[in-house]
């Protein structure tokens, strides 16, 4: 009986084996990527903290990225920079609003309640001298709308030169 026992955990170690090492050959689903990036800019400026999403038209996972001061962006997939699933897209740009909100303070402390608004005040002021950008139109960010399409991959880098009056 111990025999059976033996072979039969054998048996099964050997079917787990087999499982593993026969898995490890599939494909795990990734589609095919191709490294991109590019430059965003809204009425000839570049459009800063604004979200770029590459819908792949077939199905499969986005590519997302965010501008920086520049408008520059990189596209993601699963990693940092890996890019996006070669194919047809729909592309959607969206920006978050600019506002700050400053906590209020701890405790009741009319001293501290004072220093915290004064110091929301000038922040506000600041924030308000700033030069406007132009509104981003909410065409840009309609996955049903947006007039902006890519197909990837792409040669060189991308520039979507965005208008506040809409369209592309």
């Amino acid at each position: 009986m111990i025999r059976v026992n033996v072979h039969r955990s054998l048996a099964v170690a050997a079917l787990v084996a087999a499982t593993v090492f026969l898995g490890a050959g599939c494909s795990d689903g990734k589609k095919k990527l191709a490294k991109l990036s590019g430059v965003v800019t809204l009425d000839g400026k570049p459009l800063e903290n604004a979200t770029i999403v590459f819908h792949p038209v077939d199905g499969g996972r986005p590519a997302t990225g965010v501008t920086g001061t520049d408008g520059q962006f990189t596209l993601s997939t699963y990693t940092t920079g890996d890019g996006a699933q070669v194919g047809s897209h729909k592309v959607v740009i969206t920006k978050a609003s600019n506002a700050t909100v400053t906590p209020p303070p701890a405790g009741d402390d009319a001293k501290g309640v004072m220093e915290a608004m004064k110091a929301h005040d000038a922040k506000r002021k600041a924030e308000a001298a700033k030069p406007k950008q132009a509104v981003l139109p909410a065409t840009y960010g309609d996955l049903a709308k947006t007039p902006l399409k890519c197909e990837v991959p792409v040669e060189g880098p991308l520039e979507f030169p965005l208008r506040s009056a809409g369209g592309s």
